[in-house]
């Protein structure tokens, strides 16, 4: 009876140790692990980005992340030598082709360079280089529980995260190491029952101020799983304020 009761106990504590985190304890973990020192959030990132796609095209991009103060900068070299420059300040929004602000209808559509597109990259560099730390924003929904599922290949804890209104529509799944809760990728839809959207599976990392950033994203489609594209981290800098 003693043994009986001694393995029923340990098999207990197996299950207990071996249950999800609670979604603040893993958000928590997982800064705890790319952001250390909390000091992402309150500097400025300058990050050199190889981005290459699978119809042989790539780009080399620059991006000036002022997280503090919401700012951004970009340069991007296109493979036909074309050059595209991109800023944000408050309300103030600029681009340049070839080092000219005037440009052609036709261009600034081919080269993604309108106004709507500025913003868009610039609220999109600054979510997706600022994960997992992006993750406590002010209107960010977690769910109540973190499951565990396979992705791309690995057991991994999953957390879906959904936004206020006003601050987006999309629906997120975001996928942690169940030993350090590092960030191994995420997946977003716009229309979760259409299947619609993206995910990416991140891999390797570079580290810069303390802060570990993930040095590759490979980008898949969700409707059928088709490979598009790999964005690597050549070089990071982080400036703290």
């Amino acid at each position: 009876m003693g043994k009986l009761l001694l393995c029923l106990w340990f098999t207990r504590a197996f299950q207990a140790s071996s249950l999800p985190p609670a979604p603040d304890e893993l958000i928590r973990g997982t800064i705890a692990y790319h952001d250390p020192g909390g000091v992402l959030l309150t500097s400025t990132v300058r990050i050199t980005v190889d981005e290459s796609r699978v119809d042989g095209t790539s780009r080399k991009t620059t991006a000036t992340i002022d997280y503090p103060r919401h700012r951004f900068e970009l340069h991007r070299s296109m493979k036909n030598g074309t050059s595209v420059e991109l800023s944000s300040d408050g309300d103030r929004l600029e681009a340049r082709l070839d080092g000219s602000s005037d440009f052609s209808e036709e261009d600034a559509k081919r080269y993604r360079i309108t106004p709507e597109r500025v913003r868009w990259w610039r609220d999109i560099y600054h979510y997706l280089y600022g994960l997992p730390m992006k993750l406590v924003d002010p209107g960010t929904r977690l769910a109540s529980a973190v499951e565990r599922v396979r992705f791309a290949g690995k057991d991994v804890y999953a957390l879906r995260v959904t936004y206020d209104p006003d601050v987006g529509n999309e629906i997120w799944y975001f996928y942690f190491d169940p030993d350090d809760y590092s960030l191994e990728g995420y997946r977003f839809y716009y229309d979760e029952a259409k299947g619609d959207g993206e995910y990416v599976v991140l891999d390797g990392e570079i580290e810069s101020g303390g802060v570990r950033f993930s040095r590759r994203r490979r980008w898949y489609l969700n409707r059928d799983g088709s490979y598009y594209g790999t964005d690597t981290i050549e070089s990071v800098q982080l400036n703290p304020k």
